[in-house]
């Protein structure tokens, strides 16, 4: 079996605590991605796309990449999930686009009217259910599609191919551009992970091909349930996918298997997920991916592994070796 190792160095910029994820009480839906701490019986917590929310295609355009839209999409929701889940956004209008991956795609998030705002969740949901419609329609177009909710629009989502001056002035641009520290801080065993501390992550390929698709999918379900989870959460393991695909975002403290305070937090999961997707289109390579992540660079604390397999469970990623 081929193996492929590759690193790379990245900055956090969020606060990082250390507290403990709360226990749910409801159960598991077959249908559901999930969130699942051991110190809890396997409680979980669901991230649940309100039956009554809808996305319908108003236009649709010229084709555009299916990996741009993927990356653009959860380019925008990492973005989005630092903040609250249930606020608005602060315009009524924002573009986002990946200048470092696809200049020439942007998302665009408007409200129904300029005095409105768009709810936080209401984007999360309706990313998810047009990237699902493109999936099952194979049609990755251009395209307006309008978020209603118990018949009511909330909200309008449109993937344009152009750049931003295209789109109208009084919009609020989030450009994504990959933070590269050009030296690392000195080795130390931290009790908590705090913010601009350099997280190096080391990947390797192996093992059983999934497809753009699914692994897409996946990082949009861990995404969703993230973006639902207070900033001070920590997790001892946290697993996602999206109903339908068979694909899996699993992640594993490695401070709790050594029983000491977990250091897996919201935005070292954040950062973990959409780097391992990120990873994959820049390599082209859609094999299961084993990641660690380490503070302080290659040398440093081991805080979390992890990575996308095709099941939940921790035997089917690829392990990976010291050299």
């Amino acid at each position: 079996m081929i193996m492929l190792k590759i690193h790379a160095i990245v900055s956090l910029g969020c606060a990082l605590l250390s507290l403990v994820l709360p226990v749910a009480t409801k159960p598991i839906s077959p249908n559901t991605p999930h969130i699942i701490n051991p110190t809890s019986q396997n409680a979980s917590l669901g991230a649940i796309i309100p039956a009554d929310f809808q996305v319908d295609i108003i236009h649709r355009t010229s084709p555009i990449r299916r990996d741009a839209a993927f990356m653009n999409a959860v380019g925008l929701l990492a973005k989005q999930a630092q903040l609250d889940f249930n606020g608005r956004l602060s315009r009524a209008q924002i573009i986002y686009r990946d200048p470092g991956f696809s200049p020439h795609l942007s998302i665009v998030v408007s409200a129904p009217d300029p005095g409105q705002r768009v709810l936080r969740c209401h984007i999360f949901w309706g990313i998810a259910r047009i990237l699902d419609d493109m999936v099952q329609g194979n049609a990755f177009t251009g395209s307006i599609w309008r978020l209603g909710l118990g018949g009511r629009e909330v909200g309008t989502i449109f993937f344009i191919a152009g750049t931003p001056n295209q789109l109208g002035s009084g919009s609020e641009v989030l450009d994504s551009v990959p933070s590269l520290p050009q030296s690392l801080g000195p080795i130390a065993t931290p009790t908590t992970v705090s913010a601009g501390t350099p997280i190096y992550l080391e990947f390797l390929f192996g093992g059983k091909l999934l497809t753009m698709e699914s692994i897409f999918m996946s990082a949009v379900g861990a995404l969703i349930l993230l973006a639902e989870q207070r900033d001070d959460i920590t997790c001892d393991i946290f697993r996602a996918n999206y109903p339908g695909y068979p694909a899996y975002q699993v992640w594993y403290s490695k401070q709790a298997q050594m029983h000491e305070p977990s250091l897996m937090t919201k935005a070292v999961l954040i950062l973990s997920v959409t780097s391992a997707v990120r990873k994959a289109l820049e390599q082209n390579d859609f094999r299961m991916l084993r990641v660690d992540v380490k503070a302080y660079g290659p040398t440093g604390l081991l805080i979390a592994w992890g990575g996308y397999a095709d099941s939940p469970g921790p035997t089917e990623i690829p392990e990976l070796s010291s050299s």
